[in-house]
């Protein structure tokens, strides 16, 4: 869990920098869609938000099986990730208000991100994660009781 969250902390100070950047060079168009990065990192913490939620009601009674400070941490970065897209959706809405105004022509801007639709991408994630989750768990229970097979059975089904 530990180079997930550092994988996904990485993940979402890349994309706060690549959006102040966007920013600062007047909401370009770009070639890689800043808004399609967005909603990808957002479906990617809602899956292991979900599959940490599921895992808690479904094994452990109810209780979070994560450790305080890495339940923490993925919630902070859920909440900056959340941030982003209000901060982007808001740039996207103003620059749209601007340009009516204006009637200048620029390019099209990048489509705001619908928080929804996103949400609801994120849940074949959320199940596709859990199962592997819980494999790999029965893998790494399997090799420590020394059944070696039954661990590379468990952890093949993911390679």
């Amino acid at each position: 869990m530990r180079q997930n969250l550092r994988a996904l902390t990485l993940l979402v100070s890349l994309l706060h920098f690549r959006y102040a950047a966007w920013v600062r060079n007047d909401l370009p168009e770009w070639e890689d869609q800043l808004n399609d990065d967005i909603a990808s990192c957002l479906v990617e913490l809602h899956a292991w938000e979900g599959a940490i939620g599921a895992a808690s009601e479904r094994y452990f009674a109810g209780i979070s099986p994560l450790l305080p400070e890495a339940e923490a941490h993925l919630a902070a970065l859920q909440e900056r990730a959340e941030l982003l897209t209000d901060r982007f959706n808001d740039s996207v809405e103003l620059e749209e208000a601007a340009r009516r105004r204006t009637k200048k022509r620029r390019p099209k801007l990048l489509a705001p991100i619908d928080t929804a639709k996103v949400r609801r991408n994120a849940q074949p994630s959320v199940d596709a994660l859990l199962h592997s989750l819980v494999d790999m768990a029965q893998a790494e229970a399997c090799d420590m009781m020394g059944e070696k097979k039954q661990a590379l059975a468990f952890a093949e089904r993911h390679l």
